[in-house]
């Protein structure tokens, strides 16, 4: 199996930036932090994270599974991708109080961004390219990066909300 290490290290960003962003979320004690956000964030990093972290661990699992069939392998971990895209695009996702005073861009911009994840798991799932692959599980990590970016922003900047 080659970039044995490759899936492991996204898998273990994944954990990390899940970990270090809902800790400080949980520890978040602002009068004016908005627990909808909170919940959201938390819900969201925790859903990407263990995505990354079953697809990354999972390609390795696959390949030994299926005697070393490497495309093989690599279609059945897209395939966990699709599914977690699949739901992020869930309308229950995407609306409720964690978007209240979202724009109407901003929501659309999203919505477009989980759009095209989605797809282009499912573009992995077809070719069940390795080179592919591993430009969807670094583009996964995006997720949790703007979540623990945000999060890091809202803490420590004085009276911001979101």
């Amino acid at each position: 199996m080659p970039d044995v290490g490759y899936f492991m290290a996204i898998g273990g960003l994944g954990v990390s930036f899940a970990g270090f962003a809902g800790l400080i979320t949980a520890l978040d004690r602002r009068p004016d932090a908005n627990p909808a956000v909170a919940q959201w964030r938390i819900h969201n990093l925790a859903l990407d994270s263990l995505t990354i972290t079953l697809v990354g661990f999972g390609v390795i699992a696959f390949h030994a599974i299926t005697d070393g069939d490497l495309p093989l392998a690599i279609r059945l971990a897209s395939g966990m991708g699709v599914v977690r895209w699949a739901f992020a695009a869930s309308p229950k996702n995407m609306t409720g109080p964690a978007w209240d005073g979202i724009g109407r861009g901003q929501w659309w911009f999203s919505m477009s961004f989980v759009g095209l994840l989605g797809g282009a798991w499912g573009v992995s799932l077809a070719l069940g390219s390795l080179p592919f692959f591993q430009l969807m599980m670094f583009l996964s990590l995006f997720g949790p990066v703007t979540v623990f970016y945000n999060t890091i922003r809202d803490a420590t900047l004085k009276g911001a909300t979101r």
